[in-house]
C-alpha cells in the first residue's frame, strides 16, 4: 500500500497520502524492529558474553547476517555503510515510537 500510494492511484500522491505514506513506513520499521528482536532470541547464546550494544549496532548486524546469508558473498565496505544509514534510521524512528506494554 505504501508504495502505491508514491505515486497513484488519484487521489494520490498529495498531502494527504503523503502523512499516510510516512506513518505506514513509520508503522513497517516498528515491525521489523519487533522482527529483529524475535529473530535476535532465537540465537543461542554461544561463548563468552558480548557487551551490549546500542540498538542501531545490533539492527546492523542483524541485517549484515540476513544479507550474507541470503546472497553467500561477502559484504563491501559500502553495503556495510549503507546497512549502518538504515539501522541508526530505524533506531532513530524507534526512539521516537515506544513500545506498547504488555
Amino acid at each position: 500500500m505504501r508504495q502505491r500510494l508514491k505515486a497513484g492511484p488519484a487521489p494520490a500522491p498529495n498531502e494527504a497520502t503523503g502523512l499516510l505514506r510516512r506513518k505506514l513506513a513509520r508503522s513497517e520499521i516498528e515491525a521489523e524492529m519487533i522482527e529483529l528482536d524475535q529473530l535476535g532470541s532465537l540465537i543461542p547464546e554461544t561463548g563468552p558474553q558480548r557487551p551490549a550494544a546500542d540498538g542501531a549496532a545490533c539492527a546492523a548486524a542483524a541485517i549484515e547476517t540476513v544479507v550474507t546469508t541470503r546472497t553467500g558473498t561477502a559484504l563491501r565496505d559500502e553495503d556495510r555503510g549503507m546497512i549502518e544509514a538504515i539501522a541508526v534510521a530505524a533506531q532513530q524512528v524507534d526512539a521516537g515510537h515506544p513500545r506498547p506494554s504488555g
